[in-house]
């Protein structure tokens, strides 16, 4: 899934957000910032807070499960799948995702 993204958009009020898929690179170099830089505050006081006490080797894990953890959110906050890059099958998404919702079933479905 290396380079993998899904574009996903919010219907209430049109905004678009991409979200890598996979192993964070971000959150392994720059911990916190990825947070801030998002705009998730919460994630990024518990980043930093996680980083200080462990010296900054709190970013291995997290790197490892951070962007599943940022498309749930997303999801949760109602954004809608738009599009996507790379090539990522449906039934990749919902063991990567473990979603109960069948967000991708739509656009997944066959194209004649």
């Amino acid at each position: 899934m290396s380079g993998a993204k899904l574009i996903l958009k919010n219907p209430r009020n049109g905004s678009i957000k991409t979200a890598p898929i996979g192993f964070s690179w971000t959150i392994l170099f720059f911990g916190f910032l990825v947070p801030l830089y998002r705009k998730e505050w919460l994630w990024t006081i518990f980043v930093l807070f996680l980083q200080i006490i462990t010296l900054g080797l709190a970013a291995i894990p997290l790197a490892f499960c951070y962007n599943k953890i940022y498309i749930r959110r997303l999801i949760n906050k109602g954004y809608t799948y738009f599009s996507r890059t790379g090539n990522i099958s449906q039934e990749k998404m919902d063991k990567y995702l473990h979603l109960q919702k069948k967000v991708f079933e739509k656009a997944f479905a066959p194209r004649f």
